[in-house]
C-alpha cells in the first residue's frame, strides 16, 4: 500500500462553537449527542487539514446512535407501533454521522460505515488505507460512541462483554491523505493489512499520533 499521512487528528470537545461548524439551526436542532459530536468533530478536522471536501468519508461506531434507537422502540411499544415519530428512526441508523457530513460538506464520493463493536475501527481504517491505494488523495476517518444507561446495563450482565464497555460519549477524526504538506503531524510507512489490524482503538490511534 502507499504510505499514508495524518494531515489533522480531532477529539471533540465540549469547547467548540457548534453553531459556527452546523450553521442550520433546523439540523443542530435535530441531532442527538453522538450525531452532534460526530458532525463536529469531522468539521473540525477537515478545517485543521484546511480540507473543504474530502474525496472518501469512513465512519465507525461500536454501537451506532443508540439513544434515537432507543427512543424509537420505546416509542413503538408505548404507542402499539402506532403513530411513530420519524425523527429518531431517521436518526438511528448507523451512517447518520457521515451522511451528515457529506451533506453539509458537499461530498459525493465514497460514504461508508463500520459497525462491529470492538473492531469497527480497524475495519474502518483498512479501508481508508484501501481507498488511499486506490488513488483517492483525502479520507476523512472517524469514529465516535455514546454510552447510555441501557447499553451499560446489559453490558453489565455479560461480564465477558463489559470490557468493550465505550468508557464515555466521545469522537475522533483524522484526515488520511497520500500527500505529505505542511500539515501533517503522522505517516504510516509501507502499511499492510496485518499492520493496521494492530492498530487498536480510535483513542489509542488517537493518542499514538499526538505523543
Amino acid at each position: 500500500m502507499k504510505t499514508i499521512y495524518v494531515n489533522a487528528a480531532a477529539q471533540y470537545s465540549d469547547a467548540w462553537d457548534l453553531k459556527s461548524l452546523v450553521p442550520d439551526a433546523n439540523m443542530r436542532r435535530r441531532m442527538s449527542k453522538i450525531v452532534k459530536m460526530g458532525v463536529a468533530t469531522g468539521l473540525h478536522c477537515l478545517a485543521q487539514a484546511q480540507i473543504s471536501v474530502p474525496d472518501s468519508i469512513i465512519t465507525a461506531t461500536a454501537y451506532g446512535c443508540l439513544t434515537d434507537s432507543e427512543k424509537f422502540l420505546l416509542s413503538a411499544l408505548q404507542t402499539n407501533e402506532q403513530v411513530l415519530p420519524p425523527t429518531p428512526f431517521i436518526q438511528s441508523t448507523f451512517n447518520t454521522i457521515g451522511s451528515h457530513i457529506a451533506i453539509l460538506t458537499g461530498c459525493h464520493g465514497y460514504n461508508m460505515t463500520f459497525v462491529d463493536r470492538e473492531r469497527s475501527f480497524t475495519d474502518a481504517l483498512i479501508d481508508a488505507a484501501l481507498e488511499i491505494a486506490d488513488g483517492k488523495h483525502t479520507v476523512l476517518l472517524g469514529y465516535a460512541d455514546e454510552l447510555t444507561p441501557t447499553l451499560h446495563n446489559i453490558l453489565q450482565r455479560m461480564p465477558h462483554k463489559a470490557k468493550h464497555l465505550p468508557c464515555e460519549d466521545s469522537a475522533w477524526f483524522f484526515l488520511l491523505s497520500d500527500e505529505k504538506n505542511e500539515h501533517t503531524i503522522a505517516q504510516l510507512t509501507n502499511p499492510t493489512i496485518s499492520s493496521l489490524t494492530n492498530v487498536g482503538t480510535a483513542a489509542m490511534f488517537f493518542n499514538s499520533l499526538m505523543q
